[in-house]
């Protein structure tokens, strides 16, 4: 399906007149930097060596333990860094080697400080210190984010896929373009078989196209077709956000992205404006499990304003 969604200037017209009458410019999104701090962190084992650290409702974490070091995968937000780094400490007393930031978003990278300040080297996609150096204001989702600190801005970065040694152990790190954002990466540790995905995967809630950062709905699924095929049905695939998945599940939510970009495709071209379109949800069988009707209510109005090039800040 091609991204290329055209729309005449009298259904865009038409189509801002129903933001305001559709509710969709109350569209907001939780600051990360907002967040409280966390006290604790539970710790789920991958594989030997391999653990998921989760605070709330933030980015998930992967640490990689070796004998002398250790490797994380986002290091959630400032408020909960010292949780994570506690959590850390309870499996093993080795210093945080390496973060691998997967995108610019708070909730990923607001830690890097922490850890960097402690020794660690924080390596991202190049384009993440331009997104996370601006301060932005999309006044459509009523969502203000303030530029992230220096000290947690990345030391090396990532151009192109490439594999990694850090304590000995095999990483491969992918870049998929144009997908969340314009700097995602996915980090895969071939011998645990468990992959990272960063925010192009999100399980319990709709995920977030951040076209004011380079996402796009085309390649936020080009990406999680990527995955699948780095994935075998062992594999453990660790979302942004929520439960861990595996590849079966990683194909069902392939498909309700796939559906949806077609059925909006499908609006667009008959010139539905956004009341129309929320009107004749084009995700209502996937609210349950993904946050309820008002949680689909604002994933279309997302995805509205990207298709539709309405998405300025």
């Amino acid at each position: 399906m091609s991204q290329n969604l055209s729309t005449h200037p009298s259904s865009r017209s038409r189509g801002r007149r129903s933001l305001v009458r559709a509710g969709a410019l109350a569209l907001a999104l939780a600051s990360a930097g907002q967040a409280a701090a966390q006290d604790s962190v539970t710790t789920t084992q991958l594989a030997d060596d391999l653990y998921l650290l989760q605070a709330g409702r933030d980015g998930n974490v992967v640490l990689s333990l070796s004998e002398h070091s250790a490797v994380l995968v986002d290091a959630q937000t400032a408020a909960a860094a010292p949780a994570v780094a506690a959590a850390v400490a309870g499996l093993a007393d080795v210093p945080v080697e390496m973060v691998l930031t997967t995108h610019y978003h708070d909730d990923h990278l607001g830690g890097n400080e922490y850890f960097r300040s402690r020794g660690a080297t924080v390596l991202s996609h190049s384009n993440v210190p331009r997104q996370a150096s601006a301060d932005t204001f999309i006044a459509a989702l009523n969502w203000t984010r303030k530029a992230a600190k220096p000290e947690a801005l990345p030391d090396e970065l990532i151009e192109l896929d490439l594999e990694i040694r850090p304590g000995g152990r095999a990483i491969s790190v992918f870049h998929f373009p144009a997908a969340h954002t314009d700097g995602d990466l996915g980090v895969f540790f071939p011998v645990a078989n468990v992959l990272h995905a960063g925010d192009i995967v999100e399980i319990g809630a709709y995920p977030f196209v951040d076209w004011w950062a380079g996402g796009s709905l085309d390649g936020m699924i080009e990406a999680v077709g990527r995955i699948s095929e780095i994935a075998d049905e062992e594999t453990k695939i660790v979302p942004g956000h929520g439960a861990v998945i595996d590849r079966a599940q990683l194909l069902a939510y392939l498909e309700m992205l796939t559906v949806v970009r077609e059925r909006l495709a499908a609006a667009l071209q008959r010139e539905d404006d956004l009341e129309t379109i929320m009107l004749n949800s084009p995700v209502a069988e996937f609210d349950a499990e993904n946050g309820g009707p008002a949680a689909g209510r604002r994933f279309v109005g997302v995805l509205y304003l990207g298709l539709t090039g309405d998405h300025t800040p």
